[in-house]
Parts: structure tokens; sequence; C-alpha cells
């Protein structure tokens, strides 16, 4: 079982994945897949983090991690829908609504302790 210090950084990591998505549309990088593959890879990082960090703490409830699997399915889904492109998205709308999900994702990290408090 990680200690609490560890479970903080892990939330912390999550949050901090977060804010550096944030700026990958602004970043100076010219290829716009490499952007795309940097956002998809951190989306999927804060998502795995924020699973662990659930699952691991005693203090959540494993409920907490439901929200958490459908916004990682919906995530995997638009991955998908990227490569085979079903439904036409421009790359720079991609990597905003990858945000939106990692965002999404963060919340749910930062908010499952009180949303899903273990039962005593």
């Amino acid at each position: 079982m990680p200690t609490k210090q560890t479970l903080q950084a892990i939330s912390l990591a999550a949050v901090l994945l977060t804010i550096l998505q944030g700026i990958i549309p602004t970043a100076p990088i010219n290829d716009l897949y490499v952007k795309t593959i940097f956002s998809a890879a951190i989306m999927f990082a804060v998502s795995i983090l924020t699973a662990y960090y659930q699952f691991a703490s005693g203090e959540i409830d494993n409920k907490a991690l439901i929200p958490t699997a459908i916004v990682f399915a919906l995530a995997i889904l638009g991955s998908f829908n990227e490569f085979i492109n079903v439904i036409h998205i421009p790359i720079v709308t991609g990597q905003w609504i990858r945000f939106l999900i990692t965002v999404i994702t963060a919340m749910l990290n930062v908010t499952s302790k009180q949303f899903y408090p273990q039962a005593k």
C-alpha cells in the first residue's frame, strides 16, 4: 500500500500534467501530429494516475473508479476515431477535446475524496 505522501505526489503529478497539456496548443512544436501524440499520452497518463490514486487510497471508495472508467473509455473511443477517422475532427479541435477530457479526469482526481469517501 502506498504512503499518503506517495498518493499526494501521484495526485499532484496528474494536476501538473493537466496544466502541461493546457499549454501544448501554444508549444513551439511545428508538427501537429507530434502535438497530438504528446497530448494523447498526457491524457492517458492522467487517467492512469487518477485511477491508481482512487484505487490505492484507503480514503476513497472504489465506486469513484466508475466515472473515471467512463471518461477513460470515451478517451479511448476518441483516440480510435482519430486513427480511423470515422468522424472528422480537426487536429487543433482534437487537442482541445483531449484537454477537456484530461481536465475532467483531473477534477475526478481532486474531488474523489469528497464525492466518494470510504465508508467507515
